[in-house]
Formats: structure tokens, C-alpha cells, sequence
């Protein structure tokens, strides 16, 4: 039986939820034998995060404090099956572990986003490894895309337009706290709107010709370092004193066009805009308050409304009447709407969650099983 080697970098908030899938997916996994070797990270309190992880199913693995020392314990076993490397790291270091793993021919999942500019972008292309990595996008997994898909393809639906909102209250405790969440970087372009990647999919199951992701128009807030004497901020996380081209945005509104499908992304940190409530309160009344995630909570003895939203509206027509599809990314929920009255439809069965889904089906790449959907 074929071996899968798997190492970790990285083993913070999202990483350990990831490497107790990895653990998961190894368990579970017929067509190879999956064995988890090992991790790097800096902090030791998240090392021990690590190898408690791994007890916990049984196993016990190496800690790196860095990743030089990873890849050469990697390398050691490269002639002996696969070896997959997963990057839960801070995002400005996620380029340089896939390039790493690219000249060691190691496959990579990589934590969004892989590149922080378009000069990182190249240098991967150059490489023309594309086959070896890919990025964790884990929306094109979540349970509304997934039986949206479905929909459309079931009722030969052709969309013809989308928006989506994707909004948190991430900037707002980063104006409280600078090292809240320190590692997630990029602004809400790089951080928040890159997940709409699933969007393509619709496209392509409509039989639109998907060349490139053309945008008409960006609006947007810039990112500043605190509420007291503000300074910019880049999409590093390092403080500006004038804008330049990688000043990172915190709230934005992408518009475009996919083919035939005209599309808007609208995401943020700084918790959903009053303009969107409204537009959303009086377009989609009935379920409003079920998709839109808002509190008042404590955060280093202060208080903030904490809000999450995560919702794609798509608009289509068949051959005798225009439909909408609202899908709840967040609460795992799909409505329909139909001239003035909006249901719920049952989301489709699916195995284990969206991380688990992810990583097997990026195991299933490495072994020439199936095509990653990424």
C-alpha cells in the first residue's frame, strides 16, 4: 500500500482544528496509509498544542521549532511514498513554504491566501508545478455551495448574477489589540475575499467559459493601526505613514464579471455596514435575522458588537421564471426565493465536515485519484 507522509507548519487557532482533521482523515483513509510525522512552530505552548493532539488519537509525532529542520526530516523521506505539507503559518510566509516544497517536490496545501502580491504570484508560475499545491479554500466544501451546485445543475439554471458578503469584526478587536490574531494578514481582499473562489464553480456549471475574473470597480476603507494616533497599515501588518499600492484595505466592494455573470463581493473587519443591513433587511426580511450573526461582547474590557456574516445571493432563470438562491455559509443554511416568498431547501448529505472533506480530497489529488477541486 502507497505511504502519505504528512508534515505541519503552524499549529495556532485554525491549525490545530486542522491537524486534528489531518489525524481524522489518516484514521479513516482505505486507499493509503496516511502517517502524520510531524510539525513546526515557533511557540512552544502551540508545539505542546501538537503532540497533545496527536496523544489524544494515539500517535506521537516531531516538533520543529523551524521549518528548515521539518524539510530536512521530510526529505529523508521522500523515496519512500508521498510527502504533503500543510501551512497554517502567518500568511506573508506561505509563499516561500510553497516555493520550498515546490524545488523539494513535496506536495502543499497551503492556508489562504498562497501569495501576498502578483511578483510571488509569478515566481510560482515559473516553477509550472501547479499540480503540487493548492490553497484551503474551505467555502467550495461548505454544505449551502455545495447543494447550491447541485441545485443549479438539477434545474438547468443560468445565473446571471451574484453578490456575496463575507464580514467579521476582525479589524475592530485588531484597533483594540495589535497581536489579536497577528497572523492573519492581508487586508479583507486577501483575507476575507479570496474565499469567494467557489464562485467559478457556478460559472463553470452553467457552461460559461471561465478565462479570467474581470473587475470593473473597487471601492473601499483603508486599514488603520489603532483608534489613537492611527497609522495605515499594509497588507504585512506594518504600520504606514502614506498610502502605497500594498496599503490593505479593511472594508471593500469588488464589482465584475465572469463571462456572463455579473458579480459583487462586498467584505470587511469593521463588522457589517449599516448599507448592507439595509439592503439586506429589505430584500430578504423574512430571513435576516437567522443569517446575520451580530452581538454585544466583552473584548479586553471593552464593548464591541461582534458580527459575522457570510451569505451569496445568486439570481437565475430557467425556461419560464427568474429565482434566487440565498445561501448561509455561515449557519449552514440554503433558502430559495421565488417572486415574493423565500424557503428553506434540505442541504445534502455529506461526510464528516469541511476541513476533513478538504484534506482527503487533496490526499485523493496526491495519489492521482481525483482532481482537487481548487
Amino acid at each position: 500500500m502507497e505511504k502519505v507522509f504528512v508534515y505541519q507548519i503552524g499549529c495556532g487557532k485554525f491549525g490545530s482544528i486542522f491537524l486534528e482533521r489531518i489525524f481524522e482523515v489518516a484514521k479513516n483513509f482505505e486507499k493509503a496509509k496516511i502517517e502524520v510525522k510531524g510539525v513546526a512552530e515557533v511557540k512552544k505552548e502551540c508545539r505542546e498544542k501538537a503532540k497533545s493532539i496527536a496523544k489524544k488519537f494515539g500517535k506521537s509525532i516531531d516538533v520543529f521549532v523551524h521549518t528548515f529542520e521539518m524539510y530536512k526530516k521530510a526529505f529523508e523521506l521522500k523515496n519512500k511514498g508521498k510527502v504533503i505539507i500543510y501551512d497554517a503559518s502567518p500568511s506573508h510566509l506561505h509563499f516561500s513554504h510553497i516555493f520550498k516544497s515546490l524545488v523539494h517536490d513535496f506536495y502543499h496545501l497551503s492556508e489562504k491566501p498562497p501569495y501576498m502580491n502578483e511578483e510571488e504570484k509569478k515566481k510560482l508560475e515559473k516553477l509550472n508545478k501547479s499540480f503540487l499545491w493548492s490553497c484551503d479554500l474551505i467555502e467550495i466544501e461548505n454544505p449551502a455551495v455545495v447543494t447550491a451546485l447541485e441545485y443549479v445543475k438539477n434545474h438547468n439554471l443560468k445565473i446571471y448574477e451574484i453578490k456575496c458578503f463575507r464580514f467579521s469584526s476582525t479589524g475592530i478587536k485588531k484597533l483594540i489589540d495589535p497581536f489579536h490574531r497577528i497572523g492573519v494578514e492581508g487586508g479583507c481582499l486577501l483575507d476575507k475575499a479570496i474565499h469567494e473562489a467557489y464562485l467559478v464553480k457556478f460559472a463553470e456549471i452553467c457552461g460559461y467559459d471561465i478565462k479570467e475574473w474581470k473587475i470593473n470597480e473597487v471601492n473601499g476603507i483603508y486599514a488603520i493601526s489603532s483608534l489613537h494616533n492611527p497609522k495605515f497599515i499594509n497588507i504585512y501588518g506594518k504600520k504606514q505613514e502614506k498610502l502605497h499600492q500594498d496599503t490593505a484595505l479593511a472594508q471593500a466592494a469588488v464589482k465584475g464579471v465572469l463571462d456572463k455573470i455579473d458579480f459583487e463581493i462586498s467584505c470587511g473587519w469593521y463588522g457589517v455596514s449599516e448599507k448592507i443591513k439595509k439592503f439586506l433587511h429589505e430584500n430578504y426580511k423574512n430571513i435576516f435575522s437567522k443569517v446575520l450573526v451580530s452581538k454585544i461582547v466583552s473584548f479586553n474590557n471593552k464593548k464591541i458588537i461582534d458580527e459575522e456574516l457570510r451569505l451569496f445571493i445568486l439570481k437565475a432563470k430557467n425556461r419560464t421564471k427568474d429565482i434566487e438562491l440565498i445561501g448561509d455559509m455561515k449557519n449552514f443554511q440554503l433558502f430559495l426565493k421565488e417572486e415574493d416568498k423565500i424557503s428553506k431547501l434540505p442541504l445534502l448529505p455529506l461526510e464528516h465536515d469541511q476541513i476533513y472533506r478538504i484534506f482527503k480530497k487533496f490526499v485523493e489529488h496526491c495519489l492521482g485519484i481525483s482532481e482537487f477541486p481548487i
